[in-house]
């Protein structure tokens, strides 16, 4: 027999004993054979991702000046608690005293504006005036009332403290939260943010976790607690989507922006097997089942691990299979025809 023959004959012997899925026991020899059941689990954790305790976008409370500021002095430290009404910082300038006459001035206009219309409404539904006029004053009164409120829910915030001058006020949280702000110049222009107020109920961890995690996710686990998830994006980035957990209770100990290592994990039945009895064969992990007097490789997946063992998926079920643990080396080499001892 020529060298290419034997080449090709043993070629074909090893692809035979590669695409057979079955051993015999016995071709094991005198080896150890010892074997465990695999053990069912409803939840499994999986490998260990990077989370930032944070908020989402539009859960804070942005405090906005409608006028310049040339001055801030806060009075709370970045990441203070505060109350719902607690003074957060003390503006300065010019543009405040003019805000407060303003602000005065437009209350009293929009009383005018409220008296003539009301009493002009009256003169319309009697006819008694063009409807130009009654849209006109219409117009004039609810114009004024708009930018009244605007400046209104401003100048509820504020507080003139005793012994202040007439270009100083004092400014509170609109609600109870944590105080987030950076200043890197003195003073902040009109419509600028003067601070964010984060409620308790918007901190949370958000996780970016591999596409491939996202079905049956269930929380993250961290050393101090356990969050359930509440929110996954749909949007994918360079693999890997955007996780939200439940609020974080205070007794977790996270700060907002803290940098934290959490395990995911999913609600998905699975199995729990020794490691010992998982190996790779064609390119996926496998274990050995007993059936019989024979062992059959059954293809799994590796989805997480817990101590000296892991956590695997299979669309076949293990229930009431015997795995082997020990000798599975060799059962892998009979497996891929080198023989047995």
């Amino acid at each position: 027999m020529n060298y290419l023959n034997t080449t090709f004959l043993t070629a074909l012997l090893f692809a035979q004993a590669a695409s057979a899925q079955v051993i015999d026991a016995a071709d094991l020899g005198h080896l150890a054979l010892e074997y465990q059941p695999a053990t069912e689990v409803d939840s499994y954790a999986g490998q260990s991702l990077a989370a930032q305790v944070s908020f989402r976008q539009g859960e804070a409370y942005s405090v906005v000046t409608p006028y310049r500021v040339q001055r801030l002095n806060y009075l709370l430290q970045p990441g203070a608690e505060v109350a719902a009404g607690q003074p957060i910082a003390v503006l300065q300038g010019p543009e405040i005293h003019h805000f407060l006459s303003e602000f005065d001035i437009k209350k009293q206009l929009l009383r005018d504006a409220e008296k003539r219309f009301n009493s002009n409404r009256a003169l319309y539904d009697k006819k008694a005036i063009k409807a130009s006029q009654w849209l006109q004053i219409s117009e004039d009164y609810y114009g004024l009332k708009l930018d009244f409120e605007h400046m209104r829910h401003f100048h509820e915030l504020l507080i003139e403290e005793q012994g202040q001058d007439e270009d100083s006020v004092t400014i509170t949280a609109p609600v109870k939260g944590i105080i987030q702000y950076s200043q890197n110049a003195p003073g902040i222009a009109a419509d600028d943010e003067i601070a964010v107020i984060v409620p308790p109920s918007a901190i949370r961890l958000r996780v970016a976790i591999p596409m491939n995690q996202r079905t049956q996710l269930a929380g993250f686990k961290a050393e101090t607690c356990e969050l359930e998830v509440a929110i996954v994006s749909g949007i994918i980035n360079n693999f890997f989507l955007e996780a939200w957990s439940e609020p974080v209770q205070k007794q977790c100990g996270f700060l907002p922006g803290q940098q934290i290592m959490v395990r995911p994990y999913f609600e998905l039945p699975a199995y729990s097997v020794s490691r010992s009895s998982v190996f790779q064969w064609q390119g996926q992990s496998h274990l050995f089942l007993l059936d019989g007097d024979k062992l059959v490789a059954t293809p799994v997946v590796i989805a997480g691990s817990e101590g000296t063992d892991y956590v695997v998926t299979t669309d076949q079920s293990l229930q009431g299979h015997e795995i082997l643990v020990t000798s599975v080396s060799a059962a892998q080499g009979v497996l891929l025809g080198l023989g047995g001892e």
